[in-house]
Protein backbone atom coordinates (compact mmCIF):
# COMPACT_ATOMS: atom_id res chain seq x y z
CA UNK A 1 0.00 0.00 0.00
CA UNK A 2 2.88 2.44 1.13
CA UNK A 3 6.52 2.23 -0.51
CA UNK A 4 8.05 3.14 2.76
CA UNK A 5 12.04 3.13 2.23
CA UNK A 6 13.08 2.68 6.18
CA UNK A 7 12.05 1.91 9.10
CA UNK A 8 13.55 1.08 12.46
CA UNK A 9 12.20 -0.66 15.45
CA UNK A 10 13.99 0.35 18.76
CA UNK A 11 13.44 -1.39 22.06
CA UNK A 12 12.49 1.11 24.56
CA UNK A 13 12.14 -0.45 28.20
CA UNK A 14 8.40 -1.22 28.10
CA UNK A 15 7.66 -0.59 24.44
CA UNK A 16 8.86 -0.45 20.88
CA UNK A 17 9.39 2.60 19.13
CA UNK A 18 9.19 2.92 15.24
CA UNK A 19 11.09 5.33 13.70
CA UNK A 20 10.88 6.38 9.75
CA UNK A 21 12.44 8.86 7.79
CA UNK A 22 11.11 12.54 7.35
CA UNK A 23 9.90 11.52 3.64
CA UNK A 24 8.67 8.35 4.67
CA UNK A 25 6.88 9.65 7.28
CA UNK A 26 5.25 12.74 4.88
CA UNK A 27 3.59 9.60 3.05
CA UNK A 28 2.05 7.75 6.30
CA UNK A 29 0.49 11.41 6.91
CA UNK A 30 -1.03 11.06 3.53
CA UNK A 31 -2.19 7.53 4.07
CA UNK A 32 -3.41 8.17 7.02
CA UNK A 33 -5.60 11.34 6.63
CA UNK A 34 -6.52 12.14 2.82
CA UNK A 35 -9.82 10.61 2.80
CA UNK A 36 -10.69 11.32 6.69
CA UNK A 37 -13.76 13.64 7.18
CA UNK A 38 -12.63 16.02 9.85
CA UNK A 39 -15.12 14.87 12.48
CA UNK A 40 -13.92 11.71 12.24
CA UNK A 41 -9.73 12.58 12.26
CA UNK A 42 -8.27 9.85 14.31
CA UNK A 43 -4.57 9.77 16.22
CA UNK A 44 -5.36 13.07 16.95
CA UNK A 45 -1.85 13.36 19.03
CA UNK A 46 -0.14 12.01 15.80
CA UNK A 47 -2.14 14.74 13.48
CA UNK A 48 -1.16 17.46 16.13
CA UNK A 49 2.48 16.34 15.78
CA UNK A 50 2.09 16.25 11.64
CA UNK A 51 0.61 19.74 11.70
CA UNK A 52 3.52 21.22 13.94
CA UNK A 53 6.25 19.72 11.74
CA UNK A 54 4.44 21.43 8.68
CA UNK A 55 4.09 25.10 10.78
CA UNK A 56 7.87 24.52 11.28
CA UNK A 57 8.84 23.12 7.57
CA UNK A 58 5.89 24.86 5.18
CA UNK A 59 8.22 24.15 2.10
CA UNK A 60 7.13 20.34 2.88
CA UNK A 61 3.84 20.98 1.62
CA UNK A 62 2.75 19.92 -1.74
CA UNK A 63 -0.49 19.88 -3.34
CA UNK A 64 -1.41 16.95 -1.55
CA UNK A 65 -0.63 18.14 2.23
CA UNK A 66 -2.18 21.50 1.48
CA UNK A 67 -5.36 19.63 0.28
CA UNK A 68 -5.64 17.43 2.97
CA UNK A 69 -5.25 20.27 5.71
CA UNK A 70 -7.99 22.24 4.06
CA UNK A 71 -10.33 19.60 4.02
CA UNK A 72 -9.67 19.38 7.69
CA UNK A 73 -9.97 23.18 8.39
CA UNK A 74 -6.58 23.77 8.71
CA UNK A 75 -5.83 25.50 5.70
CA UNK A 76 -5.71 29.15 7.16
CA UNK A 77 -6.17 28.49 11.40
CA UNK A 78 -4.10 26.27 12.42
CA UNK A 79 -4.02 25.25 16.85
CA UNK A 80 -1.43 26.39 18.99
CA UNK A 81 0.46 23.69 20.26
CA UNK A 82 1.37 22.99 23.53
CA UNK A 83 3.19 19.68 25.00
CA UNK A 84 0.96 17.60 26.76
CA UNK A 85 -2.06 20.11 27.81
CA UNK A 86 -5.01 18.50 28.35
CA UNK A 87 -6.29 21.82 27.53
CA UNK A 88 -8.36 22.96 24.70
CA UNK A 89 -6.31 24.49 22.21
CA UNK A 90 -6.26 28.37 21.11
CA UNK A 91 -6.77 28.88 17.55
CA UNK A 92 -3.98 31.15 16.40
CA UNK A 93 -3.46 32.83 12.67
CA UNK A 94 -0.66 32.75 10.67
CA UNK A 95 0.61 32.96 7.38
CA UNK A 96 -1.20 31.05 4.09
CA UNK A 97 -0.18 27.88 2.93
CA UNK A 98 2.25 28.02 -0.07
Amino acid sequence: IIDLRQDKVYNSHHSYQLRYSTSDSIQLFKFLYKTVPQKNIYLKRKFKIFLKYFLLRPLKIDKDIKNILENLNYGHVAEKLTQRSAKPFTPVRFRPWP
